[in-house]
């Protein structure tokens, strides 16, 4: 790839990574640690915040350091699959739709059957992949599966609000626990997890409004699901490398079962027997008013043609045949 296609790229994925922010700022301000909130604030230029690199892999990803990777390898292989009869048969092709965007079967091996039905080249394959590491990008967890399903989870829904591009693949099993969990939990606590990655907000949240059994039921699902994702799939896909390399963590992902986690769930729904479970979620979900301590303004701005300013306050105290399957890939 040419440094001018490079630039190129980066200045249109710069732009969109700009609006997604505001957008990602706009729904979390409330539960997005403060100090992420002023590093965000604090960006002047984005294109410094991209790179387009050889990760040793073919996903995206966000540093420690929130510096976000878009891997260069993607565009030698997607070269390759264009020359392959019938790429690009489908120019409209999309691995969702409107009612399973959320919620579907979809693994990275069906994204890459998209790339291939749709022709994708490297622009779009990394626009499409943008989203959900934007949500990194802001400070959403992804050390775990079940951060990992959150994330995707989140993404979807953004991308079905707001139109935007997303795989519509990736952490299938994860994101559908997840989906369990808020009915029985809500937004608002997700949020703080996603957001806070199980610290003291969150921690006390749960504890607060669904008692101590909530959290100990919490924290046994975690460590279920990084258990199995760890020996049944992560340590088996490490290596796995080249153009075979989704097949190979396709399959890897399809051991994984979560059985344990949804028995788990489903002991737990029965302690909530007699009482209705959408009443042990809080029903002032994003409704409570934070703090009046050192509050944070930020302004919203959306690159729709309009202008869309808003004041956003967070307390400082707190830090068919083509549409079945998810990147079950480290990000």
């Amino acid at each position: 790839m040419s440094d001018k296609q490079k630039n190129e790229i980066i200045d249109n994925l710069a732009q969109r990574l700009q609006e997604y922010v505001l957008i990602i700022l706009k729904e979390y301000a409330d539960v997005i640690n403060p100090d992420d909130i002023i590093r965000l604030k604090k960006i002047n230029n984005y294109k410094d915040e991209i790179k387009i690199t050889d990760t040793g892999t073919i996903t995206c990803l966000v540093t420690p350091d929130k510096k976000m990777l878009f891997p260069e390898s993607v565009n030698k292989i997607l070269n390759i699959v264009k020359r392959i009869p019938g790429s690009g048969m489908k120019k409209n092709h999309k691995s969702y739709n409107e009612d399973n965007i959320i919620i579907n079967n979809n693994t990275f091996e069906t994204y890459m059957k998209h790339t291939f039905l749709k022709g994708n080249d490297v622009k779009e394959f990394y626009e499409e992949n943008l989203l959900h590491e934007s949500m990194h990008f802001c400070g959403a967890g992804g050390a775990g599966p079940l951060l990992e399903g959150l994330t995707e989870h989140r993404t979807r829904e953004l991308a079905k609000k707001y139109n935007l591009k997303t795989t519509g693949c990736g952490y299938p099993k994860e994101v559908k626990i997840v989906d369990e969990l808020q009915q029985i939990f809500g937004e608002k606590f997700m949020s703080m997890y996603l957001f806070n990655s199980g610290g003291v907000k969150s921690t006390m949240y749960l504890i607060e409004n669904y008692g101590v059994e909530a959290l100990h039921f919490f924290e046994n699902v975690e460590k279920s699901m990084s258990d199995e994702f760890k020996n049944k799939y992560y340590d088996k896909t490490m290596n796995f490398k080249g153009l075979l390399a989704p097949i190979k963590k396709a399959k890897a992902y399809s051991e994984l079962k979560y059985k344990d986690v949804y028995n788990m769930i489903d002991d737990y729904k029965k302690t909530l027997i007699g009482k209705n479970i959408n009443e042990h979620v809080k029903k002032d979900d994003y409704e409570e008013q934070p703090e009046n301590n050192d509050n944070i303004q930020v302004d919203i701005q959306i690159s729709n043609g309009k202008e869309i300013k808003k004041v956003l306050q967070v307390h400082n105290s707190y830090n068919k045949d083509d549409m079945k399957d998810s990147r079950g890939v480290r990000k």
